[in-house]
């Protein structure tokens, strides 16, 4: 049988219904996933905290390497992501039910019995209108019935609150601890932190020793190429006995060594001697770990091509001066200015001129910082630099390098040495003058300068002003501006002589009696207001000492030289005597092979021999010596011809020279080897030489005596030609007197000015 629908008012009061139960159950659904979500954060802070504890406790006793603790931190997420999947991700994916929730909600309220599933199940039917034969009215009147006391229930008793409780205990008191950990050391934490949820290379946990590369930046040392490099670590905290550093080429093998302890000091270091690779080093001693240190080579900036140009102040009225390729020295004048120029091997920041360390003036970088050029003047010496900068801070390599000398223009240097002459000289003797003069940065003029007066004084500092200028030979070949003047003049007195033949007439500048005294001047370029000035205004000159001569005629200065050959002769005279003497002493000593007993005696009187005869030699050569002056003096005095001088000088100083350097020498080692040898050949050979050296000194003696004659011959004939021309002058001067007697004076006789008609 079929039932009739119900009324209209039934039926939206049971849809009513059905909606105020599907809304409370759909409010218990939300909570439900929430209490989803509190579980997963009720797992996940005992999670967190867990991976902090293990993690921080394996990490600071093993000081885990980075591999390691990503290993853990990996394991980690995948076990957190599995709990999170299972407990969160999964059951909020499932679908519940209104059935399954009203089910849930009759389990949590006793006395409920079924009667919420079966008033939401007849609702949903009614609603729905899928009726199978049920009474209509008995399903309304159920959900009617229950309806107001269905809709009083806390639908919320289906959720478990204690588990809930439970779960936000677990997460608020997880998060708590590891927050409390972060508050009571944030340093550890962060270390922590940095290491195992970072994964931190870099990080280390605090060590009793603390060691790091000394002059590294952020890991990298930067050093020059082909340096020496000395890697230094500073240990701070405990200081430990040992370092050990670990290093390699990059792409090779490690190598470890232990560093050299600096005494006194916390720093160890070891020193790579040239390097030319890059290395990759770290550091340990005691719990001490440095850093990994890269060390990055570069090219030090080199300076190529220099040219130096020496511009010298305008007074010395000096062409500019380049200096040669090779040349390691420069020395210039104060005030001079060096015009620079050069490339650079690589591009550079900064160029500036160091002079002994001392920074003398900054340099214009060109073609992009590869080169530079500049002037400066410098103000004192020192090893010459071009100091180099690159954008790395790195200074100038290994590069040419001058010794730079910078001197005040000093007045010249000036000596001279008369040779050839002694203390006496005639009025047309020649004088030879070595002059030297120096300057240091070239000489203006040269000049020979002479004063004559009745005493010696006239070479007296005193009478310097009493020094005229005069010619003289070779002069001529100076050049102004050469530095060094260094040759041999020549002053002949000869051309100064008005009459040759009247040595003593008033005509004549210089006569017998008088002192003659010569000096050397020299000047420079230097500006005049700088230097002391001399009586006309000009730059006073350098003047060397005085060489004062006595002026004697050729009569004196013969007896002076015939004295002294007469001295040399009796010397050598007397040497000769000493060789014979020492010859026949020798042939008269027992032949060594046949001494016997008295062998060792006669061998040491043997060796006196020797040593004589070397001295013998010497003093025969200081003979020689002594004639050569003598004969230069004849020379240069005029009093012999040229060709006798030499062929006397051949006769006997070069005779006597050869003596004393050669022969004499020879002998006495001939003596000594006898005397080693006791061999009568060698006895046979010394007293040959000794016959030979006597011949060659008798020889000598012949022309010895020769000279002598040769010299008072000369004297001779000077007296006779002076008597002659006394003689002379006094016939002259009686004819004169008788002549003015017999005429009177002004006719025939002489003029008035005493001179003959």
């Amino acid at each position: 049988m079929s039932e009739t629908k119900l009324p209209s008012t039934i039926a939206q009061e049971v849809a009513r219904s059905l909606a105020r139960f599907q809304a409370n159950l759909g409010n218990l659904r939300s909570k439900v996933r929430k209490g989803i979500l509190i579980e997963g954060l009720g797992f996940l802070a005992p999670a967190c905290l867990l991976y902090y504890l293990v993690t921080f406790g394996l990490d600071r006793m093993l000081r885990l390497e980075m591999p390691a603790r990503a290993v853990l931190l990996v394991l980690w997420l995948l076990w957190v992501a599995w709990g999170l999947y299972k407990k969160v991700w999964g059951p909020l994916q499932s679908r519940l039910a209104d059935d399954e929730l009203a089910l849930a909600v009759e389990r949590a309220t006793p006395g409920l019995g079924q009667r919420f599933i079966s008033a939401l199940q007849f609702s949903r039917i009614l609603v729905q209108g899928k009726v199978r034969g049920e009474s209509q009215a008995l399903m309304a009147e159920a959900v009617l019935l229950n309806a107001k006391e269905l809709e009083e229930l806390h639908f919320s008793k289906a959720i478990r609150r204690e588990r809930l409780r439970r779960e936000l205990l677990m997460f608020g008191g997880g998060f708590l601890l590891i927050l409390v950990a972060a508050g009571i050391s944030p340093k550890t934490f962060k270390i922590w932190a940095q290491r195992n949820l970072l994964l931190s290379r870099v990080v280390d946990w605090p060590r009793k020793t603390q060691l790091r590369f000394m002059d590294a930046k952020d890991g990298v040392l930067v050093s020059p190429r082909g340096d020496d490099l000395t890697l230094q670590v500073r240990a701070e905290g405990v200081v430990p006995e040992r370092v050990f550093i670990h290093w390699r080429f990059v792409g090779g093998s490690w190598t470890t060594e232990p560093m050299v302890q600096n005494t006194g000091e916390n720093v160890f270091s070891v020193t790579f001697p040239g390097l030319m690779d890059p290395i990759q080093a770290w550091a340990e001693g005691g719990d001490g770990l440095t850093q990994d240190l890269f060390v990055r080579l570069v090219d030090r900036p080199m300076v190529q091509d220099l040219s130096l140009l020496v511009h010298f102040p305008k007074y010395m009225g000096k062409e500019d001066e380049a200096l040669a390729p090779d040349a390691g020295e420069l020395v210039v004048p104060q005030g001079a200015s060096l015009e620079i120029k050069g490339k650079v091997s690589k591009k550079v920041t900064r160029a500036w001129v160091e002079i002994g360390g001392d920074p003398q003036g900054s340099l214009e970088l060109v073609d992009g910082g590869l080169g530079f050029a500049g002037s400066v003047v410098p103000r004192t010496s020192g090893l010459f630099v071009v100091a180099l900068e690159d954008e790395s801070g790195l200074r100038e390599g290994l590069g040419r390098r001058l010794v730079l000398q910078v001197v005040p223009d000093r007045p010249p240097r000036v000596k001279l040495v008369v040779r050839g002459v002694g203390a006496k000289i005639t009025p047309m003797a020649k004088i030879p003058v070595e002059v030297t003069a120096v300057d240091d940065f070239g000489l203006s003029r040269i000049r020979l300068l002479f004063a004559k007066g009745k005493t010696a004084s006239v070479g007296s500092p005193e009478r310097i002003k009493d020094f005229e200028e005069t010619k003289a030979q070779g002069l001529e070949d100076f050049e102004p501006g050469s530095p060094v003047f260094d040759r041999p003049i020549v002053f002949d007195l000869l051309p100064l002589l008005k009459k040759k033949d009247a040595l003593m007439d008033p005509a004549n500048p210089i006569h017998p009696g008088e002192f003659l005294a010569i000096r050397v001047g020299a000047k420079d370029n230097r500006p005049q207001e700088s230097i002391e000035k001399g009586k006309d205004g000009t730059a006073a000159e350098t003047i060397s000492d005085a060489y004062a001569f006595k002026v004697v005629t050729p009569s004196e200065l013969l007896k002076e030289l015939l004295r002294r050959q007469n001295e040399q002769r009796l010397e050598f005279e007397k040497l000769l005597k000493q060789h014979l003497a020492d010859a026949a002493e020798f042939r008269d000593l027992q032949d060594l092979s046949k001494a016997g007993d008295n062998k060792e005696k006669i061998r040491r009187r043997i060796l006196t021999l020797a040593r004589h005869q070397r001295h013998l030699g010497r003093s025969v050569g200081g003979i020689g010596r002594r004639y050569d002056a003598i004969l230069d003096e004849m020379w240069n005095n005029r009093l012999a011809e040229e060709s006798r001088v030499f062929r006397l000088k051949s006769r006997i100083v070069e005779p006597l020279d050869l003596l004393g350097t050669r022969h004499m020498p020879s002998l006495a080692g001939s003596v000594r080897g006898y005397a080693r040898s006791a061999s009568q050949g060698d006895r046979v050979l010394v007293s040959k030489g000794y016959d030979e050296v006597a011949s060659m000194m008798r020889n000598v003696l012949r022309y010895m005596t020769r000279l002598e004659t040769f010299t008072r011959i000369l004297n001779t004939l000077r007296e006779v030609i002076r008597l002659e021309e006394g003689a002379r002058e006094k016939a002259k001067a009686a004819l004169k007197k008788e002549m003015n007697e017999l005429f009177g004076p002004g006719k025939d006789g002489p003029d008035k000015n005493g001179k003959d008609r």
